[in-house]
């Protein structure tokens, strides 16, 4: 039994690495966004998104102009140059059938944006967030695979990686999560790998609300 747990446990330390492996491949194979990158002003973030009205105010933001659209690498730079700051949030989401943190969640990402915007100085209008429910076309599915499909440009582009994990409860299944829980989603994974590949572990950070 403890060789067959010796086993296991080196076959998925392979298939962790070879994961790895593929993602850094991709990661550097990206030298161009095939999608726009659609971010939220930190202002807009903390003074208007709720819950309950994320899916209404996903429309309501593009129809009005108050998210920030990037179609370029070079567009990204030039933000960043301009003083900008651009958080990627990684979360697990909590819910079947729902893409989008719950109140916990959302409540440790603004907390988070605050929390940038002191450590660069800066206001928290000139935070940009990248935010999954936001950032990827929810109703065309046209748009939304080929946005999906830009993820490792999208998480291996922002000036910060922030790991929304704080401890919380699966809606569903009522099962405790928490900094432990994110580790075992694939898309988490994926994101932080991205991300790590390009950037490095200096800009990554785990906010446990």
């Amino acid at each position: 039994e403890v060789k067959a747990k010796r086993i296991e446990a080196e076959e998925a330390a392979k298939q962790e690495q070879e994961l790895q492996r593929k993602i850094a491949q991709a990661v550097e194979s990206v030298s161009e966004l095939t999608h726009p990158m659609i971010l939220i002003p930190g202002d807009a973030f903390i003074n208007q998104i709720t819950v309950p009205e994320i899916g209404r105010l996903q429309l309501s933001f593009r129809t009005t102009g108050q998210v920030k659209l990037l179609e370029s690498m070079q567009e990204v730079r030039e933000l960043k140059a301009e003083g900008g700051v651009i958080i990627f949030f990684s979360y697990e989401c909590l819910q079947y059938g729902r893409v989008a943190p719950n109140e916990v969640q959302l409540e440790s990402m603004k907390a988070s944006i605050r929390e940038v915007s002191r450590m660069h100085n800066t206001t928290v209008d000139k935070v940009y967030a990248w935010l999954d429910c936001f950032s990827i076309p929810q109703s065309n599915r046209f748009l939304q695979k080929a946005a999906i499909n830009a993820i490792y440009g999208f998480a291996s582009a922002p000036s910060m990686f922030v790991i929304i994990c704080p401890q919380s409860t699966h809606a569903n299944t009522l099962r405790v999560a928490n900094e432990e829980s994110v580790k075992e989603r694939f898309w988490c994974r994926l994101e932080q790998v991205a991300f790590l590949c390009r950037q490095g572990k200096k800009h990554m950070f785990l906010h446990r609300g």
